[in-house]
């Protein structure tokens, strides 16, 4: 069992993760050609080729994974087998979940533009 101070720091890392991920895509999104730029000629087609097989996906993937493994041990599975399962199910939903939030974004944002 853990600590009260252990499963405190399980949610900081959890919220720290969660929100990190989106904002991490979005960070690469707006500086990838500043970032190519900035590489030696011979090394650029070789980022530019990981960018687009990756692209926004593997930070916004990346945090949701970890956030959920942190989500799978604040509640209590025991087993490497147990916490891994339950981290990939968390894992989709919380991608899922980026994706609405970028739905009501989207919306928000319509909805402002309209009333002006």
């Amino acid at each position: 069992m853990q600590t009260h101070q252990e499963r405190m720091q399980l949610w900081v890392f959890f919220w720290i993760l969660y929100l990190l991920g989106p904002l991490m895509a979005v960070a690469e999104h707006l500086t990838v050609g500043t970032l190519l730029a900035a590489l030696p000629a011979w090394l650029r087609p070789i980022a530019r080729t990981t960018y687009e097989w990756f692209g926004i996906w593997a930070p916004v993937v990346g945090g949701a994974m970890s956030a959920a493994y942190c989500l799978a041990r604040l509640w209590g599975r025991r087993t490497r087998e147990e916490i891994a399962a339950f981290s990939i199910l968390i894992g989709i939903v919380l991608a899922i979940s980026y994706f609405f939030l970028l739905l009501a974004g989207s919306l928000l944002d319509r909805l402002v533009s309209a009333l002006r």
